[in-house]
C-alpha cells in the first residue's frame, strides 16, 4: 500500500479532493484517496489506519464541514502520532478551532478554491514535492547507512586487509578525479548551455517583479495601463486606462505569470496546457512561444526564464529569447520559486531540502546559500527574503554575502511580496488579512479585513484575491486605502 501522499477530506468535498490527487499523480506523486481507495467489506478504521501509516505526508481539504469531522481530526491525530506533515489546503475562509487547531499549530496553510485554478494547482505541487524530497533524502540517508554498515562488517569478518586496499585505490581515484574534474553536475555547462556562464545576460528591465510571480503574476503596468488577470471571468488578460478608467478586454485565455516587455505581454496559458504565449498591448500579435507545461515566467530584458515540466521528473529551470528561440537549460529539475540579480540565479532547489541556491555566473558552478527548507524568495538590496517551513512559515531574511539568516515576525504566513522598504503577506493568525511590515520586521500593521491571496504590488495599487467575497479580485492602496473590486464587480457579500 506504498504511496507519497494522504489526501484527508469529508464526503462532500470529494470532488476537489479528486481534482487535487488527478494533479498530484499527473506529477508523479502517488496519492490515497478514500474515495476511490476505500475498499467495501473491510473495517474503515483499519483500512484509514494502515493508509495514513504507509504515506509520507497528508494534504488535508479544510473546510467548513471537515473542521466539524471527528473522523478527520482522527486522522490528525493519527498524523501526528506518525510524525508525519501536514499540509491544510482550505477551500473557504473557515479557521480550525479546538484540538483542530492544535494538531494544526504551524503548518503550513494554503489556499484553494473549488474549482482549483492551474496556478494554485501548481503552488500545492511544488510545496508538496518539496516536503516529500526533505522526506525521501533522509530515508535514502538511513537506507545508505545501513547497508554500508552492513558491508564493512562483512568485509572486516571477511577480507579486513584486502577491503583496507580497495579502500586505499579508490580513494586516490575519487582524489584524482576532483582534482582533474569539475563538478558536472553542479554546473550549467553541463546542462545544455553552449558558451561561457558569463555569456548568460540576465541584463535590462524586468516585465514583473519575482514577488508577483510568486503570486500568480496577476497585475502589471506601463504607467498608462494596468493590465490584469481577471479573476471573475475565468482569468482572462485586460486593460485598464490609469487616466480614465477605460477598461478592455486582450484576449479570451486563461492569463497569469503576466510580464510586460515593450509593446508585449508575456504570459503563461492556462486554456492550453501552461504553454507560454504572448500578445501585443492592443490585443494584436497573439502568438504561442513554447508549448507544454510552463511556470514562474520571468522576462528579463531580451530573455524569458522559465519552470518547465517533464513528465517523470521535477521542474527545470530553462532560458530562451523573448522571441521563443536559442532555448536553454539552466538547471536539470527540482527548482522552486527564483528571483536574479545581475546575471547570478538565486532559487530554491527541491533537490536538496528545498534549500536556497545561487548559480555563479562566473564559474557555472551552483552554490547553496541557506540550509533551510523555504518557500516565496525574494533578492533586493543585498537581502534575500523568504518564509522558512522549518520554523512554522514565518518570514526570514538572509545577508547574500554570509548567508546569515535572521526571523523577522512571529505568526504563519503564505504569499509573501515586496514593494521597496515594506513586505506585504497573508497572516494565517489574523484570518488571511493582509499585513505590511518593514524589511527589517519594525512597523507591522494589518492593512485590510478579509481573506486576501495571491499579493501583487502594482505601482501604489495591491491587487489580491478576496477570499470572503467570492475569490473577486480586489485592489487597494499600499496603505489600505480605496479598497474595493476590480471593476466594481463584487461577487459575495
Amino acid at each position: 500500500m506504498e504511496h507519497d501522499v494522504f489526501i484527508s477530506h469529508v464526503p462532500q468535498e470529494k470532488k476537489i479532493a479528486k481534482n487535487i490527487c488527478k494533479s498530484l499523480e499527473q506529477n508523479g506523486i502517488k496519492c490515497w484517496l478514500p474515495a476511490r481507495d476505500m475498499k467495501s467489506g473491510v473495517s474503515r478504521a483499519e483500512i484509514i489506519a494502515e493508509a495514513i501509516e504507509a504515506c509520507r505526508l497528508m494534504i488535508l481539504v479544510f473546510s467548513k464541514r471537515s473542521k466539524e469531522s471527528q473522523e478527520l481530526l482522527n486522522e490528525m491525530i493519527l498524523a501526528n502520532k506518525m510524525g508525519l506533515s501536514v499540509i491544510p489546503v482550505r477551500i473557504d475562509n473557515t479557521e480550525p478551532q479546538g484540538a483542530m487547531q492544535f494538531y494544526l499549530a504551524g503548518a503550513h496553510w494554503m489556499t484553494i478554491y473549488n474549482p482549483p485554478s492551474l496556478g494554485q494547482m501548481e503552488k500545492l505541487i511544488d510545496t508538496a514535492s518539496s516536503f516529500l524530497d526533505v522526506k525521501q533524502t533522509l530515508s535514502e540517508e538511513e537506507s545508505a547507512h545501513n547497508n554500508n554498515t552492513k558491508s564493512g562488517r562483512l568485509k572486516l569478518l571477511n577480507k579486513a586487509i584486502y577491503g583496507a586496499l580497495l579502500l586505499v585505490l579508490i580513494s586516490v581515484i575519487v582524489i584524482g578525479l576532483l582534482i582533474e574534474l569539475p563538478e558536472k553536475d553542479d554546473s550549467i555547462l553541463f546542462n545544455g548551455w553552449a558558451g561561457k556562464p558569463s555569456e548568460i545576460n540576465l541584463g535590462g528591465s524586468r516585465g514583473n517583479s519575482a514577488g508577483n510571480i510568486n503570486n500568480l503574476g496577476i497585475a502589471i503596468s506601463d504607467d498608462v495601463w494596468i493590465y490584469y488577470s481577471n479573476i471573475d471571468e475565468g482569468y482572462h488578460l485586460y486593460k485598464e486606462s490609469l487616466e480614465t478608467g477605460e477598461r478592455i478586454r486582450l484576449n479570451e485565455d486563461q492569463s497569469y505569470c503576466l510580464n510586460i516587455s515593450e509593446d508585449w505581454i508575456y504570459y503563461i496559458n492556462g486554456s492550453d496546457d501552461d504553454s507560454i504565449y504572448r500578445i501585443k498591448t492592443d490585443g494584436t500579435g497573439r502568438m504561442c512561444l513554447k508549448e507544454g507545461t510552463s511556470s514562474d515566467l520571468q522576462v528579463i530584458g531580451e530573455r524569458i526564464i522559465y519552470k518547465y515540466f517533464i513528465a517523470g521528473s521535477p521542474h527545470g529551470l530553462y532560458m530562451m529569447l523573448n522571441d521563443g528561440t536559442e532555448e536553454r537549460v539552466l538547471i536539470r529539475d527540482g527548482v522552486g520559486s527564483m528571483d536574479t540579480v545581475a546575471n547570478t540565479i538565486y532559487y530554491i532547489y527541491y533537490g536538496d531540502h528545498a534549500s536556497i541556491y545561487y548559480l555563479d555566473n562566473d564559474t557555472g558552478f551552483k552554490h547553496k546559500l541557506a540550509d533551510t527548507r523555504s518557500a516565496d524568495l525574494i533578492v533586493d538590496d543585498g537581502w534575500f527574503y523568504f518564509i522558512n517551513h522549518d520554523s512554522g512559515a514565518k518570514i526570514y531574511r538572509g545577508d547574500l554575502e554570509t548567508g546569515l539568516t535572521e526571523k523577522l515576525n512571529d505568526e504563519g504566513c503564505s504569499y509573501l511580496n515586496l514593494s521597496g522598504e515594506w513586505l506585504y503577506y497573508m497572516s494565517h493568525e489574523q484570518g488571511g488579512r493582509i499585513v505590511k511590515m518593514r524589511t527589517d520586521g519594525s512597523e507591522r500593521r494589518t492593512i485590510n479585513d478579509t481573506y486576501s491571496v495571491y499579493i501583487n504590488i502594482v505601482g501604489d495599487w495591491i491587487y489580491y484575491m478576496n477570499r470572503d467575497k467570492g475569490n473577486t479580485l480586489y485592489r487597494m492602496t499600499i496603505d489600505g486605502l480605496e479598497n474595493g473590486p476590480v471593476g466594481g464587480r463584487d461577487n459575495g457579500s
